[in-house]
């Protein structure tokens, strides 16, 4: 058993130029497309449930972004937070 401190992991944040900013909000709503037209399909499969969680988890994560937070609009954050509880929801 070791006895040394646990020292923590901080991260710096990235600089992202804007055109990185929109390409990542764009990523989150091809998310959220890609759920919705999951979830209307209505058709179930492990690699569809994959799918349908790693892209929550993909708008989950986005939700917790600075550069993301401070630069989608409301309807953004919205849409990738219903999209992620519909995804969750549909899974089960």
């Amino acid at each position: 058993m070791t006895t040394d401190p646990i020292i923590p992991i901080v991260l710096e944040p990235i600089s992202r130029t804007p055109e990185q900013i929109a390409q990542d909000i764009k990523a989150s709503h091809d998310s959220v497309n890609l759920i919705n037209k999951i979830v209307a399909d209505n058709q179930h499969s492990d690699e569809i449930h994959d799918t349908v969680d790693r892209n929550v988890r993909h708008l989950r994560s986005c939700l917790t972004l600075p550069h993301i937070m401070e630069n989608a609009t409301t309807a953004d954050k919205i849409a990738f937070a219903d999209a992620a509880t519909l995804g969750e929801d549909w899974v089960g």
